[in-house]
């Protein structure tokens, strides 16, 4: 009777001393298979074999779940084949090679496919073994194929270190673009000027989606888009696919050891120790000692697949971007729509927006930056943004002024003590036209170019009227008691300075 001490000592060396049996052996005698005529004995080592070994495999992954014991590898052992070849009329010992060949891959099959042996067809199997020169050897009509080993697979996984990190780029650029989706289409987030940490926190939401997403991959299908592609799959020593459990803590292990949390500098540590450890062989940290085995499938087109994959990725990534150049109102705009995609232009342009339209369309504050005062189209006595509606009650025309009267307490310019020179500026003139053009139909993320149309604007400093792609922009500036051109101008001495500009931009035929 075992006591307690030797069953805990047991239980010790299974789980901690990876204690597992080596080998089991099924001993088969064939000499009740010598026939004088080698075709016969063939035929007859093919049948014993087939019939006694077709579950040995099954029988010893039985054991191993009963006993909780690994058992490493099945194999089988047969009489001396020169005992039995020397007792049939030839000197040609191929057939003999081909019975015990084609036995082995029959076997297998049986196993894969959990046929039994009396429903298989022998005729095309034995058919082959008649043959008494050296054949090539080529698949018979049965849909049956011969699979390599479970070392052969993992050494052929194994070896491609590059192939599982090109694969798992492919699944890090879905979770990525689905981040990118949320926050671009979502949220509308300036995706070009997030900065260094909010690129950061992207990227750390990527891997955490993730983390919750490749668990569900590997259990219900053995693989992750990424893996599929290069025909990767990940089973568990038995050969099935992971349990969910399994799943979740091989996820944890990425990102916690293959990933590094995301830190910066520790995560390109983490990538190069599991890089070396795929390349000579080892399991990467998050499959040591789990006995989880990658298996690959050849696939004469994988890197084709990646190449359209990664080429996919970038295009959505673009398309995303370029969709968050369009204002979130599109069509025929209310007045309170219109402002709107005003606010949102104003801060997807400066990031943080410092004065904004409310649902009259007064400004609810001006800026202040660097000691350049811009109370720009703000006025005390009328709405600093005239809509013009159509008869069906959406805008088809917006008027936008700015000016400097010193009777009146109103200046634009720039200086410490007092504000004498004159400082103009389009960043309003460029949002109300964009919040205005952005919206129509006939533009979509690819023909828009929201840059065409803030150049628009460069150096446009005097009156003007212009056509552009269906919108109307007429301006009108009177300055006076100042000297120069462009943007800045200086106040000429004993003059009165006066400076107003008018902007109207309309929809084309809306005039």
């Amino acid at each position: 009777m075992l006591n307690q001490k030797e069953i805990l000592s047991t239980i010790e060396m299974i789980d901690q001393q990876h204690l597992d049996i080596r080998t089991i052996t099924m001993g088969i005698s064939l000499l009740s298979c010598c026939d004088p005529d080698p075709k016969r004995a063939c035929e007859k080592i093919y049948d014993k074999i087939t019939r006694y070994a077709e579950k040995l495999v099954k029988t010893g992954e039985d054991i191993e779940r009963e006993f909780g014991i690994p058992i490493v590898n099945k194999r089988i052992s047969v009489t001396p084949m020169a005992l039995v070849a020397g007792a049939s009329e030839t000197e040609d010992c191929v057939p003999f090679a081909l019975a015990l060949d084609r036995a082995a891959q029959v076997c297998r099959e049986l196993e894969r496919t959990g046929v039994e042996y009396g429903a298989l067809e022998p005729g095309p199997w034995l058919e082959q073994l008649s043959q008494t020169a050296r054949p090539q050897l080529t698949p018979p009509p049965q849909t049956i194929r011969v699979l390599p080993t479970i070392e052969e697979m993992e050494k052929k996984a194994g070896s491609h270190p590059w192939m599982r990190l090109l694969a798992r780029e492919v699944d890090v650029s879905i979770y990525s673009l689905l981040i990118h989706a949320v926050l671009g289409l979502g949220f509308r987030v300036n995706l070009l000027h997030t900065g260094n940490f909010a690129d950061w926190l992207i990227s750390l939401a990527s891997l955490v989606l993730m983390f919750v997403a490749e668990p569900l991959w590997i259990h219900f299908w053995g693989w992750t888009p990424g893996k599929w592609i290069f025909g990767l799959k990940l089973r568990n020593r038995f050969g099935e696919k992971l349990s969910l459990s399994a799943a979740w803590s091989r996820g944890w292990g990425i990102f916690s050891r293959g990933y590094g949390f995301n830190i910066p500098i520790y995560i390109l540590w983490r990538h190069w120790k599991s890089y070396r450890s795929c390349r000579d062989g080892d399991d990467c940290d998050w499959d040591y000692g789990e006995e989880r085995q990658y298996t690959k499938e050849d696939r004469s087109l994988s890197w084709l697949m990646w190449l359209g994959a990664m080429a996919a990725s970038v295009f959505l990534a673009v398309t995303i971007l370029l969709q968050t150049y369009l204002p979130p109102n599109r069509g025929a705009l209310t007045a309170q729509e219109y402002y709107q995609n005003f606010n949102y232009y104003q801060k997807y342009i400066f990031g943080v927006s410092s004065s904004y339209l409310d649902e009259e369309g007064d400004w609810a504050s001006y800026s202040s930056v660097g000691g350049i005062v811009v109370p720009l189209l703000r006025n005390v006595s009328y709405s600093p943004v005239e809509v013009e509606l159509s008869p069906e009650g959406y805008v088809a025309a917006v008027t936008l002024s700015d000016y400097m009267d010193p009777d009146d307490g109103v200046t634009v310019g720039m200086g410490t003590e007092n504000a004498s020179y004159l400082y103009m500026t389009q960043t309003y003139y460029q949002i109300a036209t964009i919040a205005l053009a952005g919206a129509q139909r006939e533009f979509n993320c690819f023909n828009y170019d929201l840059t065409g149309w803030l150049e628009l604007w460069d150096e446009r400093w005097d009156s003007f009227e212009l056509d552009y792609r269906g919108v109307h922009i007429s301006q009108t500036v009177e300055c006076s008691g100042y000297t120069g051109v462009g943007q800045i101008r200086e106040p000429v001495e004993g003059r009165d300075q006066h400076y107003r500009r008018t902007v109207t931009i309309s929809l084309n035929g809306s005039e």
